[in-house]
């Protein structure tokens, strides 16, 4: 894939790939990351055909190895599977990110870690969310290293990413209601509803999380 190959060097150790270098997946920031906030900005700002949003939670401590967390940025970017095109994209750096300063910033990093269960060492971790009917969504999880997301298996594969899309292919399936639910369903409270999400952003009620970061829509 021409775009992941262009932060890599000769000997396909390279850099991390940016998310300002993105265009198609919105950064996560301390004003804005969480499974409520991803999802309520999902419902205002998805285009037809959409169904759910994906989030990848990457360090990029790999880029000069295995290079998980900038192949994964860089498939969704350029849409390695036409069921990425089913999604909204969001992606959270975290820990090793230019821009991290410490401070307050860990604690946005256990925030993110926490609400998106990510675990140093497979890889990105990405998480897929669909709204569902009822107010609550179904969700699936994996990680970069068990979608074969490598920079190895993305030259074998010629850019292909099978894994990945047969991974996608669950949630679009139950999405279209083929197939029995076995995801991991959140509470309602977890989407707000439009009206209440549009009452708070103009009276500037909107809640804190439990580390102090402001839960704001976009």
């Amino acid at each position: 894939m021409a775009f992941e190959k262009r932060f890599r060097r000769d000997n396909d150790a390279g850099k991390p790939v940016p998310l300002e270098e993105c265009q198609n997946i919105r950064p996560l920031t301390e004003n804005f990351w969480s499974k409520k906030q991803v999802l309520s900005d999902f419902e205002q700002c998805r285009t037809e055909g959409q169904i759910g949003a994906i989030v990848i939670v990457k360090t990029e401590y790999c880029c000069d190895d295995s290079r998980l967390c900038a192949v994964t940025t860089a498939c969704m970017e350029r849409k390695s599977t036409p069921l990425i095109g089913q999604f909204r994209i969001y992606a959270a750096w975290i820990k090793n990110s230019p821009d991290h300063q410490g401070g307050k910033r860990n604690q946005w990093d256990q925030a993110v870690i926490e609400e998106y269960g990510f675990n140093q060492g497979p890889g990105a971790r990405i998480a897929v969310m669909v709204p569902k009917s009822d107010g609550k969504m179904a969700q699936w999880f994996s990680t970069a290293s068990d979608l074969r997301l490598s920079s190895e298996d993305l030259d074998r594969n010629l850019g292909r990413t099978p894994e990945l899309e047969r991974f996608l292919a669950k949630a679009v399936k139950h999405a279209a209601g083929d197939v029995p639910d076995h995801s991991v369903t959140a509470d309602a409270g977890s989407v707000p509803s439009e009206p209440e999400a549009q009452a708070n952003r103009a009276s500037g009620n909107l809640p804190r999380s439990r580390f102090g970061f402001r839960r704001t829509s976009r």
